[in-house]
Formats: C-alpha cells, sequence, structure tokens
C-alpha cells in the first residue's frame, strides 16, 4: 500500500484496489492502513476521494486518539478538507483521551482549534 502511494502518481486505483484485496481477503483496515491512505488523501483535490478514505475510517471503527501518527494524519485530512465537523468530534474525543500530544501533534492541533 506504502508503495502505491508513494508513486506519486496521484492515482489511487492502485490503492483502493489493494485495500479491496485486504477486505475480501479478511484482513481488516489498520492503524497504518489509514494513515497511509490519508497522508495521501489529503493534498488530492477530489472531494469524493477524501469522502470515500473517510468514509473507511468511520467503516473502520479505529479510534483515532489511541495512534498520534493516524490521529495528525486525520486532523491535517480534515483541516485541509474543511470537515469541521468531524475536526470538532476529533478535538473533544482527543481531550478525553488521554492521549500525550508530542510536538508532531501540536502544529495540526493547533491549526485545528
Amino acid at each position: 500500500l506504502n508503495a502505491s502511494v508513494s508513486s506519486g502518481s496521484g492515482n489511487l486505483h492502485d490503492v483502493w484496489e489493494l485495500i479491496d484485496m485486504m477486505e475480501k481477503a479478511g484482513v481488516a483496515v489498520d492503524n497504518y492502513t489509514m494513515s497511509i491512505l490519508l497522508k495521501a488523501v489529503k493534498s488530492v483535490r477530489n472531494e469524493t476521494v477524501v469522502t470515500q478514505a473517510l468514509q473507511l475510517l468511520d467503516k473502520s471503527g479505529l479510534d483515532v486518539c489511541k495512534d498520534e501518527i493516524l490521529l495528525n494524519n486525520v486532523l491535517e485530512t480534515c483541516i485541509r478538507h474543511r470537515d469541521f465537523r468531524r475536526l470538532e468530534s476529533i478535538l473533544t474525543n482527543f481531550t478525553k483521551s488521554g492521549l500525550k500530544a508530542s510536538l508532531h501533534t501540536y502544529a495540526p492541533l493547533i491549526k485545528a482549534s
């Protein structure tokens, strides 16, 4: 998945095919998969692709406040694509989570608030 995203082609078709194959094989989407996908999606201009990625995150049931890298990628994606409803929810959950933010997390947190 990371190799497909890192190719820099901007075409996420291969990424979605890999995710589809994972799901068919019973391999659940995890923090790493979502982090890689959101890192790629945050700079995409096609809102349908962004929505699809965020829907996959919702479907996965992952708690973004348990993994700082995933949290950072979700925050950056939501900020860039102006998903303020999701940002508000994540910030509320973050303050309740007990996750200690590192220096890398402070920048997106400041942008989000």
